[in-house]
């Protein structure tokens, strides 16, 4: 059974304050509004094909500080971990990982990481406890992921 937690909606506002500087969830909701609006890479998907009824991000990955840009790191990290997951679990047929952040938490600790998969046999309760750890290797290998970007060692494009 999934571990259920508290989503925080405006991590970063300040109880405290009470000037709108201090403030950090947009009048619409979207970032559009402070400038983040523009069109890089729209086209471009980490796990190339874009087709329909298959899970992908709309998140543009080219373009984008590897070091700090959150969207980029957890798009190319969803992608690899499904590649892992099937790699390490040969009874899977395949997998799919959505990765959603947090504002405030560190990257290795995202608010969700939600694993699909499909299995060629019957699940047992060891699944979920192998699908975990290879997650959670993945999650611990951020910063040579990171590195592996700067360096050009994973397309994105």
């Amino acid at each position: 059974m999934p571990q259920s937690r508290p989503i925080l909606v405006t991590a970063l506002d300040d109880a405290g304050k009470h000037d709108e500087d201090d403030l950090h969830l947009a009048v619409t909701g979207l970032s559009a509004e402070m400038g983040d609006d523009d069109q890089v890479g729209r086209g471009k998907r980490v796990n190339r094909p874009m087709t329909p009824k298959r899970p992908m991000s709309l998140e543009a990955v080219t373009g984008k500080n590897p070091a700090t840009h959150v969207g980029k790191l957890y798009s190319v990290l969803a992608h690899l971990t499904a590649h892992a997951i099937c790699e390490d679990i040969p009874e899977l047929r395949e997998a799919s990982v959505k990765i959603v952040s947090a504002i405030g938490r560190p990257l290795d600790q995202p608010q969700v990481a939600a694993i699909n998969v499909a299995t060629s046999a019957k699940a047992t309760p060891a699944l979920p406890v192998r699908i975990r750890a290879v997650v959670g290797a993945q999650l611990a290998g951020l910063d040579e992921l990171t590195r592996r970007l700067i360096n050009g060692a994973i397309p994105v494009c």
